[in-house]
């Protein structure tokens, strides 16, 4: 891909204060997504609409407009290998979700029965070697949901887990390219390569176990109760879950 060409030669005060206070209003709008019921993507494609647009105007004076086009369609290129790449991976991962993979593989390693203890360490450990894969958020959504299933009546057991799934998951997805749309968006570009990614495998992991070996201390003793109904892979299950293995393992 072409370099994308700087638009620093553009910036002027006004410009620059646009995109600050715009940059700064959908910020504040998405954090703000909960109590508004506003979905974030929604001011932050805006915020980056009017961007451009406060960059087009400054440029027409300058008969700078082929500069901005140039570096406009670099960013939409840009954009396009991420959303790309994302659709196919989400695909199949909703199609190992649908064809019950996760509840399957859920099961097998947190059967009923199974200690708070061993439900704790086994979600964590598992939505840290997931995440790198799946995507971080999608782990965390899959292995929370087994564990408000087998945990349902301990709420103190559900929340300490789920804070440990949390942390696994934004941990897990820092040392793979594929773990966080951030870690993806810097290998898209080239700045960092897959083996130089794994090199954060330690640290990762040092931040998920502190905070994990913490809460684990508050659980009380017993065990989860019976798993209401067995999970059953559908048919196709392996099939998916082998081509998703073989897409991304060239990678």
């Amino acid at each position: 891909m072409n370099p994308i060409p700087a638009l620093s030669s553009l910036a002027s005060p006004w410009v620059t204060s646009s995109v600050l206070t715009l940059f700064a209003g959908a910020y504040g709008l998405v954090l703000l997504e909960d109590r508004l019921a506003l979905r974030k993507s929604i001011p932050v494609l805006m915020a980056a609409g009017l961007t451009w647009i406060a960059v087009a105007v400054a440029a027409t004076p300058r008969h700078m407009g082929h500069l901005v086009k140039v570096s406009f369609l670099g960013h939409l290129t840009s954009f396009a290998e991420i959303f790309c790449f994302l659709i196919a991976a989400m695909t199949f991962v909703n199609t190992m979700d649908d064809r019950g993979v996760f509840r399957w593989l859920g099961q097998r390693l947190m059967p009923g029965g199974t200690s708070w203890r061993r439900l704790f360490w086994t979600a964590g450990g598992l939505t840290f070697g997931l995440s790198p894969v799946l995507d971080n958020l999608t782990t965390a959504l899959v292995v929370g949901s087994l564990v408000t299933t087998l945990a349902a009546t301990r709420r103190d057991v559900v929340a300490a887990t789920c804070i440990s799934i949390v942390v696994a998951a934004n941990a897990g997805g820092a040392f793979s390219p594929f773990g966080d749309l951030t870690t993806l968006m810097v290998w898209q570009s080239g700045h960092i390569s897959f083996a130089t990614a794994l090199q954060l495998f330690l640290p990762a992991l040092v931040n998920w176990l502190i905070p994990a070996v913490i809460l684990s201390r508050s659980l009380p003793d017993g065990h989860t109760g019976a798993v209401p109904g067995e999970a059953m892979l559908e048919p196709g299950a392996w099939l998916v879950t082998s081509c998703f293995g073989g897409a991304i393992a060239p990678s």
